[in-house]
Order: structure tokens, then sequence, then C-alpha cells
């Protein structure tokens, strides 16, 4: 998957015919990879340490065993909002990068380490950016957006991006594979299951809801992350009065700041006209709310859910279709 995103980014360069080096930087672990032109691995090693300041050591020292690249693909959880596609690194891109760290900074800042190390000691090639997000970068505007005021998601930045891209296009192509559906007459829901979770409606191939958001904190419980709070508790934590902000949280934010409307709130139903104009927003979060409430239920699958598969893409969904399971029907 990152070997196609690097050729696909970097297609107009002279040298996309030769090897690919993978560079996959987390939060606790490096994963290096060299691909033939056709895809085939051709070497791999795994480092068990968060990349530090010996991971230009352990690159060089990967490279000097192996065939030299062509490219460099690195996968980047966070594109923030000026990135949208896999993209060349340049200086512009890095510094653009550098800026949304703080966004994910157990995944993006040790990534950056190995881009940067990468980079010196392979300055004359083409290096990637492949981003997690761009999986769900045509997020319908029910699904990214936030009930919060527009000044507050202008300046701030505040949309859900979603993550696990490329585990979410794996699992997608396994599910079609299974099924023998075609991606464009399928609807799944894909959960990814790892140090990160997070669960993502695709709808004929496209990525319609994700359960993270901003960061990869939202969502799931997750091993080392709590997954979602409530805001009022956060607000407290970030060090404020949690009564002001929990206020601001109360009186400023809901189904109103969805309108450009004022919505006067001592009008009995004077809210109504203006949400019924963006009603779809509220109703997307209600929906997702009430299939978790059905999942808790005894009974599950619910007769009436109009998703027809679920996929995962752990170990044993990669060896066996029965994984896949069908939900209950009508």
């Amino acid at each position: 998957m990152h070997c196609r995103c690097v050729m696909s980014a970097g297609r107009s360069h002279e040298s996309r015919d030769g090897h690919v080096l993978v560079l996959d930087a987390g939060s606790s672990s490096l994963h290096i990879a060299l691909f033939a032109a056709d895809g085939e691995r051709v070497a791999d090693r795994d480092a068990s340490e968060p990349p530090g300041p010996a991971a230009a050591a352990e690159l060089r020292d990967f490279l000097s065993k192996v065939p030299a690249p062509a490219a460099v693909g690195h996968r980047i959880v966070h594109s923030g909002p000026h990135l949208t596609g896999h993209t060349l690194i340049d200086a512009r891109v890095r510094a653009l990068l550098a800026d949304v760290a703080d966004l994910a900074p157990l995944h993006v800042t040790p990534a950056l380490r190995v881009v940067d190390a990468a980079r010196e000691l392979l300055p004359d090639v083409p290096h990637v950016a492949c981003f997690d997000t761009v999986f769900h970068k045509d997020l319908p505007a029910e699904a990214r957006t936030y009930a919060v005021p527009e000044r507050w998601r202008a300046e701030y930045g505040l949309r859900r991006y979603g993550f696990h891209g490329f585990s979410y296009s794996w699992a997608l192509q396994r599910t079609v594979q299974a099924l023998g559906r075609p991606v464009d007459n399928l609807q799944v829901v894909l959960v990814h299951m790892g140090g990160g979770c997070s669960a993502c409606a695709v709808r004929n191939g496209r990525s319609v809801d994700t359960t993270m958001g901003l960061t990869p904190l939202e969502g799931l419980v997750m091993s080392r992350r709590s997954g979602s709070l409530d805001p009022a508790r956060c607000c407290g934590c970030s060090g404020g009065t949690v009564c002001a902000r929990t206020s601001w949280m109360t009186h400023s934010t809901g189904i109103p700041v969805c309108s450009a409307s004022p919505v006067p709130r001592e009008t009995p139903g004077a809210w109504c006209a203006p949400a019924r104009r963006v009603m779809p927003r509220p109703l997307w979060r209600w929906r997702r709310s009430h299939s978790a409430a059905a999942g808790a239920s005894p009974r599950w699958p619910p007769r009436w859910t109009g998703w027809t598969r679920w996929s995962s893409p752990g170990r044993s969904a990669k060896t066996n279709p029965r994984y896949v399971r069908r939900s209950a029907r009508p």
C-alpha cells in the first residue's frame, strides 16, 4: 500500500521503476522495508524501540545491506489541514508537518525524526509523505463537522480527520476479494485493532464516517488512550475553570451553531427552522449513537441494520474469510 502511494505521488520522477524504501515510524517502533518495482518485498527490519537518536544509525546499517532505493515513502499519521494527498517532501511540506505535530505527537514527531535522517542519508532521491488521513479526506460534511461555532472551526481547525487509512485500504481490498463483490457496491464497517483502535464506515469504496477525530485520541478505548471523554472534564484537565469552559460548551455549541442564522433561545421552537436546514449533521450523530446503543443490546446484530458486512484487519481476518461475517438482514 505504501509502495503504491509512493509511486503515485512521485510517478513523474525518472527513477520510478527502481526499488522503493518504505519507512513506518510509530510511537513505539520503526518498520523498514525495501520493495522491488513489482511490489515484492526485498528486505525488511523491525526495531522495537521508538525512533530516536539511533534511528539514523539503524537506517544507515539497513541501507548498507540492500540495493540503493530510487524513492522513499514515509508513513505519516496526520496530514493537517493543508495537505490533502500523498505528496513529495520539500522544505514547505516539512514545515507544515512540524506545525501539525502537536495533533499527533506520539506519531508525527518520531516520524519527522526518521524523515530528517532519511533525507540526510538519501538526499538525491524523492521522499514522499503518505498520510493515513487521505483515506478519509472525502468524509461528508455531516461526519467531519463538529457542532461547535464556525469561528472555532476556522480558528482552531476543528474537524474530523480520521486515521488508520492504510489499514482500512488493505482491509477493504481483502473484504472485496473475500466476498467477490465490486467495491462500488459494498457497505462495510472496518475495524482497526492495535495499539490504537478505531472503526470506519465505508460506502461504495469511500469512508463516510470514522471514530477518530481531530486527533488519534478520540473514539474507542485503546491500549494507552482513553478514547472519547466528556468535554467538561477535558476543560478542567486543561487547567481552565470548569464552570466557565463548561458554560461555553453548554451555550455556544450544538444544533444552533450548525446554522448561519441566529437562534433566539427564548422563543419556544425557534430553533426548529434553522435546525431543519442542517438536520443531516445532528441526525448523522444520532444514528451513530443509536447503532452503538444497539450494539450493547443482547441481540446483535439487530435485524434492522443497514450495514451488511463487518471486517477487521486483524490477524485472523488476513487468513480466514469467515471473519468477514454477514450481519442479520430484515
